[in-house]
């Protein structure tokens, strides 16, 4: 690479940079002038046309209108107050589970009767 293009490089990274923290810098003043005006005026998401944000992938968001919790499909027979809805997977299941399978039990015998 000549000399000239290397400085012409030089000059391009320094300028790109330049504007990258110019960029920030006006960001950071306008979302805090958009947060005074909101505050002050009790503006909502909805009436800017914001939609309710999608939850990123391998996250999850719990909807206002989610269902309840699962039905207990096993309760401990020492305990019946503990429950367990079956779901999960082997490594987490509860510790009553865990104890009554290593003490001779079966899983079955655990099943609540409908």
């Amino acid at each position: 690479m000549t000399s000239k293009v290397k400085d012409a490089k030089a000059a391009l990274l320094k300028a790109q940079q330049a504007y990258q923290d110019a960029l920030k810098v006006e960001r950071e003043s306008a979302v805090e002038q958009a947060k005074e005006l909101v505050d002050t005026f009790g503006i909502t998401a909805s009436e800017l046309g914001f939609k309710a944000k999608r939850a990123k992938r391998g996250t999850s968001v719990k909807s206002e209108t989610s269902t309840s919790k699962l039905p207990a499909k096993y309760a401990n027979p020492a305990n019946p107050s503990e429950t367990w809805t079956g779901r999960g997977a082997k490594d987490k299941r509860p510790k009553w589970v865990l104890d009554y399978i290593a003490n001779g039990g079966k899983i079955e015998d655990c099943l609540i009767k409908t």
